[in-house]
């Protein structure tokens, strides 16, 4: 008896909490809200449930009381509401800190005022929506009562989800959907990364030069587009991509290929794998002076198993990797490494730049933003 007293309370709340929020959506900063008689009348509760979420609504800045005169919707209520969605792996050991590092971004923009911000992630236990997607519960449901204003997903969903969360007419951004034609993405511009990269070492002088990449982005850009690039690039140089230095993951392992094992070890297992194979050992001169990565955590793998093989990087091997703004991933490696550097701070920009004018009902012809590296030398030189 006990417990269904409890749970009758909380449903209450939770009613209350969404009509009012409806309420605030509606109104203008310094429009009052009903007054308890009629929140009583309207919405059939009690006085302590209305104190309650009034009690919530004042400690997150929503609403301002005056004695004697009525509650109000105060600024702070006008902003936007945005939802920032990651996967469950951004916590497990071996992912990219870019993630933590997008989320800082969002913080600095709510400490300024722009944005109110909620974040979500693709917990096990999610609800379905049909048999091929599964979200967030809580997700769905923010989505379902429109309390969200836009949505920003972050490397977690494909096309199917994005084009779901998009039937309910919520402005949705995504990092890195180029498959979903339709969706307004930001787009991390990985062909400019290779090339770039294999641009970079044929001038360094490599001749020999090796390309490594994970099979999730390999099977979401095209595997073959990425060589032909580096071809191209060390073609105008008179080199040839050796196709036996072309490393990447055939059995799906990867996170980003909806595997358990963290592109960190993913890159040790294959260079290991590699040298292993090719019985270069202690030392020994390596088949490749130059290997491009296209990402960060991945090279942390690869220089990893170059330690423990016993290989030092230097002049006559040298990597050019991916690499994420004031991330501490390669820290300590500066020197020795070709930094094709993207700014967190860029892509978050980026995103805004098309969020924000769908939340305020603006068409926008340019649905992509693409997001190009930064090319950082070897440090001191």
């Amino acid at each position: 008896m006990v417990g269904q007293k409890k749970q009758a309370r909380e449903h209450r709340y939770t009613f209350l909490k969404r009509e009012l929020e409806a309420v605030l959506r509606s109104r203008k900063p310094g429009e009052p809200l009903p007054s308890y008689t009629e929140m009583i009348r309207t919405y059939g509760v009690g006085q302590s449930t209305i104190d309650r979420v009034l009690r919530d609504f004042e400690t997150s800045g929503l609403i301002t009381r005056h004695a004697g005169k009525g509650i109000f919707v105060s600024p702070r209520a006008s902003k936007k509401t945005v939802g920032f969605v990651l996967g469950r792996d951004v916590f497990q050991p071996g992912h990219s800190p870019i993630c933590s590092m997008l989320l800082q971004q969002c913080r600095d923009r709510a400490r300024k005022g722009r944005e109110n911000f909620k974040f979500y992630l693709d917990l096990p236990d999610a609800a379905e929506i049909h048999a091929d997607i599964s979200l967030h519960h809580e997700l769905l449901d923010d989505i379902k009562s429109e309390r969200l204003d836009g949505v920003m997903l972050v490397w977690s969903y494909g096309p199917e989800e994005t084009k779901w969360v998009r039937s309910f007419g919520t402005p949705l951004v995504s990092l890195g959907a180029e498959a979903d034609v339709d969706a307004h993405s930001v787009i991390i511009d990985y062909i400019d990364l290779v090339k770039q990269g294999a641009k970079a070492l044929a001038e360094a002088g490599c001749r020999k030069i090796g390309f490594l990449s994970s099979s999730g982005y390999l099977r979401q850009r095209g595997f073959r587009r990425d060589i032909s690039q580096i071809e191209a690039v060390l073609g105008r140089h008179g080199l040839q991509l050796d196709p036996e230095l072309v490393l990447e993951d055939r059995s799906d392992r990867s996170i980003n290929a909806g595997g358990t094992m963290s592109n960190e070890e993913l890159g040790f297992d294959i260079m290991r794998t590699f040298l292993t194979a090719r019985r270069v050992a202690g030392g020994a001169p390596l088949p490749f002076d130059g290997l491009i990565s296209d990402d960060d955590m991945m090279t942390r793998g690869i220089l990893a198993a170059l330690h423990e093989n016993g290989t030092v990087l230097n002049e006559r091997l040298q990597i050019a990797t991916h690499a994420n703004k004031n991330s501490p991933a390669l820290m300590g490696y500066e020197r020795n490494l070709i930094l094709l550097q993207i700014d967190p701070h860029e892509i978050v920009n980026a995103m805004f730049s098309l969020l924000e004018p769908m939340m305020e009902g603006r068409k926008i012809e340019k649905t992509k933003r693409y997001i190009k590296p930064k090319l950082i030398p070897p440090a001191g030189k």
